[in-house]
């Protein structure tokens, strides 16, 4: 049996002939999309010109898409080659400039800066574990006409091996659950890099017949195990032998647990009207046939809708190590036989909103949208109080320092339809109390176009005070600790972003005060004074006559005095060549992806405070990353063969250290299977 599936997820920019990316599957009332039922699946026959092509159409949808006030079309899961060999977790959705150890399942650095203003309260400036842990913000809420299914494992040099299991059902019309596992066990290709991390979240989706009532519940747990080294102690010795490989820590190790559970309520308050209309025609003959046939309207006042969060986030952190190792903290523990600083924070969410949004056969609409909001957060934390220490029979322990806190906030969001040429959006909130007491933002934007059409141009702003992240102000480990009363930081910002045919611009300038950052002596350290940043990012996805280009490059001016280091130049590029064989039973591309960084200083990292830090012992090279990969599909089976790090196998140089001083290791094999079941 011959098997015809879709190759491409790429838009070709200047040809008559083009293949339907995942954007425009979206659809629009003039695509040649039409959905059918085969083999259980949902499918889209794709016709431009003389090229036919089948794609498995499973949608899904974010949490914000299925809370939207206005209809969003679905996206649909990926079933094409494009990217399949970037296995890591973390370098999925297209987030290709990470700093990392050189192992999957540690901790990565954002090398493209784009300060977090979502979150109310945050513990830290970044999360640098979050791209291996399944939040809700992040899931996709799949829909399957009635099952999907999918298996994915990939194994690598020194024992390295990733795998999850995903399945998402229709238990009736109305409700759909799906869960996935994900497991990292990677050894690494140094000493004390090891990684074992679990993933595990489960969904439920319903919403009543009248659709008048909408349930989401999620479960996420995440438990991530790393060995920690401390990195290389002499790099320059182990450059010139790598036998000669000595790390500062070699019985550290950092945990961390979360488990995050969020139940959604929305219920619509409109009522119904219905009209009864009659034919005459239609009288007569029901007459005649002793019938009765009459015809309903049904419509939908909307007196706007009503919704409850409820989220309950419990995290811990553990860096526990059984030696006391001086010259690499440079002072001296409270606790010199072995250490265990530990960090425990629960936070309890409770928000609860009206809107206007329009809603599905709505009567009534209006051309300002608007949401009320308020939101009540809970927050414990515990840390151990070392310089309290009590001693009972002979055994050191610690008290536990408690902090609670309780703050509202509330708000209102402002929103037009977007699925007009011209529309706008808006947002403000203020807290009351708490930490983040007198915290506030204020944003809005401006769209010209629609998504799914050629241009689509988006203007947005906003300006934040919030209070530091609480780690900066207050930390107390064996090694380590401050109290620190920084003022709230500002950022306003103004950006740019453009789409037009395979071809996306996005320019952010920030006006940053009051910035706070890990300084040399690895204590936070805040700059009083205004800064000026900018960044700059272009993107291309094309294709042309079976070779596919795709490329992501950065330009940034970030202030290197008084804040962090980041790289001013940075680029992705993937060339590739796609084809079929056996009368199209399997697609294939093979092609080389390429990473650069342009010289700066990379942040070092400090496990005892689970932070990167400014350094200026290490200014890094020009560095290139090349891997060379085949893709291949059969049927509903994609595989995967890499080379990853090709110049260290091909020629001698320097390692690439993206982190002082853990060595990305050399040329490594990569093997990788994906496995979709649609019924």
């Amino acid at each position: 049996m011959r098997h015809i599936i879709c190759l491409f997820f790429i838009s070709i920019f200047f040809l008559p002939i083009r293949l339907i990316s995942q954007e425009n599957l979206t659809g629009t009332e003039n695509d040649t999309v039409v959905d059918i039922i085969h083999n259980e699946a949902n499918i889209a026959t794709c016709c431009n010109n003389d090229s036919i092509f089948l794609v498995f159409k499973v949608p899904w949808f974010t949490k914000e898409q299925l809370t939207s006030p206005f209809k969003v079309k679905p996206q649909y899961i990926d079933t094409t080659l494009t990217a399949l060999q970037l296995y890591d977790y973390a370098y999925k959705n297209d987030a290709f400039f990470l700093a990392n150890k050189g192992n999957v399942g540690h901790v990565n650095r954002n090398l493209y800066f784009d300060p977090d203003v979502n979150n109310v309260f945050s513990l830290f400036s970044d999360d640098y574990w979050s791209r291996y842990i399944l939040s809700h913000s992040d899931l996709k809420f799949i829909r399957p006409i009635h099952v999907y299914s999918e298996l994915n494992y990939v194994i690598g040099s020194e024992r390295e091996q990733l795998f999850y299991a995903k399945h998402s059902q229709k238990i009736n019309e109305n409700s759909f659950m799906g869960f996935c596992y994900r497991v990292i066990s990677s050894p690494g290709a140094y000493t004390r890099l090891g990684s074992r991390n679990n993933n595990l979240y489960g969904l439920y989706d319903y919403i009543s017949n009248n659709e008048k009532y909408h349930l989401i519940t999620t479960v996420n747990y995440s438990n991530i195990m790393n060995q920690e080294s401390g990195g290389l102690i002499d790099h320059v010795a182990f450059e010139e032998d790598e036998v000669r490989e000595d790390v500062f820590l070699f019985n550290a190790e950092f945990r961390k647990t979360d488990l995050e559970i969020v139940v959604n309520n929305f219920y619509r308050i409109g009522f119904d009207v219905s009209s009864k209309t009659e034919n005459e025609n239609e009288r007569i003959n029901d007459t005649i046939n002793n019938e009765q046939n009459s015809s309903n309207e049904i419509r939908r006042v909307n007196l706007g809708r009503i919704g409850h969060e409820f989220s309950f986030h419990r995290q811990s952190f553990v860096f526990e190590d059984r030696d006391a190792v001086y010259p690499f903290f440079d002072t001296d523990p409270h606790n010199e036989s072995n250490t265990f600083d530990s960090t425990y924070v629960q936070v309890i969410s409770n928000e609860i909103f009206w809107s206007n949004f329009p809603e599905k056969g709505g009567k009534f609409t209006f051309p300002l949208n608007f949401k009320i909001f308020l939101k009540h957060q809970y927050i414990n934390l515990k840390f151990p109080l070392f310089s309290n220490s009590l001693k009972t029979n002979n055994e050191e322990h610690y008290p536990v320092n408690k902090m609670y806190y309780n703050q509202y906030t509330p708000g209102i969001e402002l929103k037009s339809d977007h699925n007009r040429f011209l529309s706008f959006s808006g947002l403000a909130r203020y807290t009351i109390g708490g930490y983040n007491s007198n915290d506030f933002l204020i944003s809005g934007g401006v769209s010209l176009g629609r998504l799914n059409t050629s241009h689509y141009l988006q203007l947005n702003a906003y300006y934040r005070e919030r209070e530091v992240p609480y780690f900066f102000n207050y930390y107390n480990g064996n090694y380590h600790g401050w109290n620190n009363d920084f003022n709230k930081n500002r950022i306003a910002n103004a950006s740019v972003r453009y789409n037009y045919s395979g071809f996306n611009l996005t320019a952010n300038y920030y006006i940053l005060n009051n910035m706070v950052f890990m300084n040399e002596d690895i204590e936070p350290e805040q700059n009083p004074s205004t800064l000026s940043a900018f960044n700059f990012r272009a993107g291309t996805d094309h294709s042309f006559a079976g070779i596919g280009l795709r490329n992501d490059i950065v330009y940034q001016a970030i202030p290197v005095s008084g804040f962090e280091d980041f790289p001013s130049f940075m680029s992705y590029h993937s060339l590739f060549y796609g084809g079929s064989l056996f009368d199209d039973a399997l697609f294939y591309q093979i092609g080389i992806d390429l990473n650069y960084n342009a010289p700066y200083y990379p942040s070092a990292y400090m496990p005892t405070v689970l932070q990167f830090y400014k350094q200026s012992e290490y200014r890094s090279q020009h560095n290139f990353l090349v891997d060379v990969f085949l893709n291949v599909k059969i049927s509903h089976a994609r595989i995967f063969l890499k080379y990853q790090n090709l110049g260290g196998f091909v020629y001698q140089e320097k390692p690439v250290y993206h982190i002082p001083y853990y060595p990305v290791p050399e040329a490594m094999f990569k093997f990788g299977v994906s496995w979709m079941f649609f019924n």
